[in-house]
């Protein structure tokens, strides 16, 4: 199925990495705008300007490593945002009408995650198009997105 937009949540986890080279590849086959969204949990009240200034810049700069791996030719685009993961992201993914949202999953067993929702599993009950979840071990070895530009 051709994808028009794709929302990629790029977190910290080593899952990301998963997420991000399926989302790149199927963003490269189907000549799909790529949204890289890293969203930062809020953070308390007492938290200085300069402070949120540089997780943002810390955000921002990870995500632009991840798209410096993509082909020149790739349309990108990168978010930060601040708030709850899961709302920010269907929020995001609405907005822009997305046609698919590729996160990186916990890695939790099934019983871990009955105890405690996942980013993935909220966005799987809410979300306005479909939702992949990739464990980090999902990783696409064999792919190679700068190869693929050539």
């Amino acid at each position: 199925m051709p994808y028009r937009k794709i929302v990629c949540s790029i977190g910290e986890a080593a899952s990301s990495r998963a997420a991000f080279e399926f989302a790149a590849r199927t963003a490269h086959e189907s000549r799909a705008l790529l949204y890289l969204v890293r969203v930062i949990p809020s953070p308390g009240t007492r938290v200085s300007e300069r402070a949120l200034l540089e997780h943002r810049w810390r955000a921002h700069h990870a995500l632009q490593a991840f798209a410096e791996e993509l082909p020149v030719a790739q349309g990108r685009v990168l978010i930060v945002r601040f708030g709850n993961p899961a709302r920010e992201i269907e929020a995001f993914a609405r907005r822009v009408r997305a046609d698919l949202i590729v996160i990186g999953g916990s890695g939790r067993s099934a019983i871990a995650r009955l105890f405690r929702n996942s980013i993935a599993q909220k966005l799987l009950n809410h979300a306005p198009c479909p939702v992949l979840s990739l464990p980090a071990n999902a990783a696409l070895k064999d792919w190679n997105i700068a190869a693929q530009a050539a």
